[in-house]
């Protein structure tokens, strides 16, 4: 189908290029390292357990630096050993893993220039990638009306 953002070299924006300075305009909190400049990308993982473990060995390779969330209760999480920094979110459990704008806040408040949602909890909502958008941060999966018409079962099978 022309024109449908299914169709579209942006359904998937996985950056590998480096991130204009218009991105950047928080210095990032985390640690520096020698790999490490202030335009290299800053990824905050939206997500928790094995998936963001993974996640960041995948950034690491390439030379990205990482943000965790935990949970006020879960600040000895397997996941936060994996990452370069950790954000503590208000609130206990999935719950705070679900409120959009402290993980928004957090993210900006590290520094982070992306987000990647992992899967399950945020990733295909809508409402997160856009507002991921509307803070200058890059959303690292499906454009936000990608996800509008894949939330719509019938507009999906209809694709």
């Amino acid at each position: 189908m022309a024109g449908s953002p299914l169709r579209s070299s942006a359904f998937l924006r996985l950056p590998t290029m480096p991130v204009s300075s218009t991105e950047t305009s928080a210095q990032p909190s985390v640690p520096p390292s020698a790999d490490h400049t202030p335009s290299s990308p800053v990824l905050l993982i939206a997500n928790r357990g094995e998936i963001a473990i993974r996640i960041a060995r995948a950034a690491a390779e390439l030379g990205w630096r990482t943000v965790g969330l935990v949970a006020q209760d879960e600040a000895d999480a397997l996941h936060a050993g994996h990452m370069d920094a950790v954000a503590v979110l208000p609130g206990r459990g999935v719950p705070a893993y679900l409120a959009i704008a402290q993980v928004v806040a957090a993210a900006q408040a590290q520094g982070c220039t992306h987000v990647h949602p992992g899967y399950g909890l945020l990733s295909e909502n809508a409402a997160f990638a856009r507002a991921c958008a509307e803070a200058g941060l890059v959303f690292v999966g499906p454009a936000p009306e990608v996800l509008d018409l894949l939330g719509d079962k019938a507009a999906a099978r209809a694709l």
